[in-house]
């Protein structure tokens, strides 16, 4: 018998010497397509946009750095010469 009506479950029991704890592992209650989207829902939350943002802060890191570095070899080369 499947605890609550549900077939898509699995039940694991856990002994210690004292203690017992009993886990309930629900399956997928949804169609292939709806899967699916939810797969690549998390695909691009988890992974693409943060790639995206992280890529765009190292770009903006990169030029700064590019325009401190021009900035500052103008500053030098007058001094100097």
């Amino acid at each position: 018998m499947y605890p609550y009506g549900l077939q898509d479950v699995a039940v694991t029991v856990f002994h210690n010497n004292s203690t017992q704890v009993v886990t309930s592992l629900c399956g997928e209650h949804a169609s292939d397509g709806v899967l699916v989207a939810f797969a690549i829902y998390q695909l691009a939350i988890m992974l693409i946009i943060p790639t995206i943002v992280m890529g765009f802060c190292y770009a903006f890191v990169i030029h700064a750095l590019w325009i401190s570095r021009t900035t500052l070899r103008s500053l030098t080369s007058k001094a100097t010469g």
